[in-house]
């Protein structure tokens, strides 16, 4: 906190408490908003469970970090 009045950034010790708990805030709701669209995937993934939209998972198969990119890049391909 000195060293951000010191370099004349802030004027007071007053001011820097305020940016940092306005970074705070902001954080909390990036946070919040994450949260909000992680619900919604997951929304989309029960509703396509309930459509039947599934396949079965071989237990034995081990995925590769390469079977992970395919299947990121055909999610990416499949949004609007």
């Amino acid at each position: 906190m000195a060293f951000e009045q010191l370099s004349g950034r802030y004027l007071s010790a007053s001011e820097v408490v305020r940016e940092g708990l306005r970074l705070l805030h902001e954080k909390e709701q990036l946070q919040e908003l994450r949260l909000e669209q992680l619900r919604r995937e997951v929304g989309k993934g029960i509703s396509a469970l309930d459509q039947g939209d599934s396949r079965e998972l071989d237990a034995q198969r081990k995925e590769t970090p390469e079977d992970w990119e395919a299947a990121k890049a055909k999610i990416r391909q499949a949004r609007p």
